[in-house]
């Protein structure tokens, strides 16, 4: 496995994947050889080098070379490992992106996690758990699946609740738009168009305070690096959050100064989907082109989900009362009783399907 992520991300991700191999080489011992390693870089090299630095071209370059299934963790290493693939047509790949090509090699999988369906899951936890009726979601740019997910989420949940939906950074294409976003925007000024305004967490904390000041007492915060600044608001305000992260087997998450304003953690199993990896190349088995590990992929569905939630540190019974709806709802989900939207129109549909 090579993994690649940028200088400010968290690595926990990457840590636990790399776990995640860790013990596929134990307990298949004798039939697997695993190695890994992980880089770092910026959006500044990634733009000088046409999305191909030489650190990151030359880490796939070598695993191509000694091994016959070659796992390219993180959104830097997209272009790299699309040409390798290309370069060694005898070996497989697996891109674990949330950058979604288009056209791939016969021999590149693209997948992830499906946070659409996390988004669904967090929509519903602050849906279920707020008091004022009003909750929050906050990224770093315009996602549009995952805001349609948590409005759809929430709505399923609670229909009575409103969404304020917010971003530290706004797209290009949405620039012009400005005028025409949620009104938090009148009390906290976007970072900017470009990449590195989206990783903001001082414009992140001044969008949250906003959220809160404007009457939302929870808020989703999916901003990634930015992230810092949301816990920040929370703690000042004295507000809830609703967190997002991965997590290994057994584990809890990490303590930290803002735990206790958590309500509610979204989980992603990144030991497990790398396990998976290893399973699907071992038993011969093809994976998909595109692929989401989630509710419903990969079928059969392994004991431990590969995305889930956890009750925070957060001392409130609201968190426990959670606990039925949620585990309802990702049974139904499982079972493909609910579909999750992903665009506008269908989170329209969802909202006719599922009144009030």
């Amino acid at each position: 496995m090579v993994a690649a992520y940028l200088s400010d991300d968290d690595t926990k991700l990457i840590e636990d994947a790399v776990g995640g191999l860790a013990e596929a080489r134990a307990a298949l011992r004798g039939r697997v050889s695993v190695s890994w390693t992980s880089l770092t870089t910026s959006d500044t090299a990634l733009v000088a080098a046409k999305g191909a630095p030489a650190p990151l071209h030359d880490a796939v370059e070598r695993a191509a070379e000694s091994a016959d299934l070659v796992i390219a963790w993180g959104d830097p290493l997209a272009d790299v490992t699309v040409d390798a693939a290309r370069r060694h047509p005898a070996v497989k790949f697996v891109l674990v992106s949330y950058l979604y090509l288009n056209v791939l090699p016969p021999n590149l999988s693209e997948g992830s996690f499906a946070d659409t369906v996390e988004a669904f899951i967090a929509g519903a936890a602050a849906a279920v758990q707020t008091r004022t009726g009003l909750i929050g979601l906050i990224e770093p740019v315009d996602r549009g699946p995952q805001r349609v997910a948590f409005q759809a989420g929430a709505y399923y949940a609670s229909p009575r609740v409103r969404v304020l939906e917010d971003f530290v950074g706004v797209s290009r294409a949405l620039d012009p738009l400005i005028k025409d976003l949620p009104p938090s925007w009148t009390a906290a000024r976007y970072a900017g168009t470009a990449e590195s305004a989206a990783h903001d967490p001082g414009k992140a904390e001044e969008v949250a305070l906003a959220q809160y000041d404007l009457g939302a007492d929870i808020v989703y915060a999916d901003a990634g690096p930015a992230n810092a600044g949301i816990y920040r608001a929370a703690m000042r305000r004295g507000r809830w959050l609703i967190a997002r992260g991965p997590l290994r087997s057994g584990e809890r998450p990490r303590r930290q100064p803002w735990s206790d304003q958590v309500l509610t953690s979204v989980i992603e199993r990144p030991d497990l989907a790398a396990l998976h990896l290893v399973n699907q190349f071992l038993s011969d088995t093809p994976l998909p082109r595109h692929f989401l590990w989630g509710l419903t992929y990969p079928q059969p569905q392994p004991r431990e989900p590969l995305i889930g939630f956890l009750h925070g540190h957060a001392d409130d019974s609201r968190a426990r009362d959670a606990d039925a709806i949620l585990t309802q709802l990702m049974e139904n989900i499982r079972a493909e009783r609910v579909v999750v939207p992903y665009s506008t129109g269908q989170l329209n549909n969802f909202l006719r399907d599922y009144p009030p």
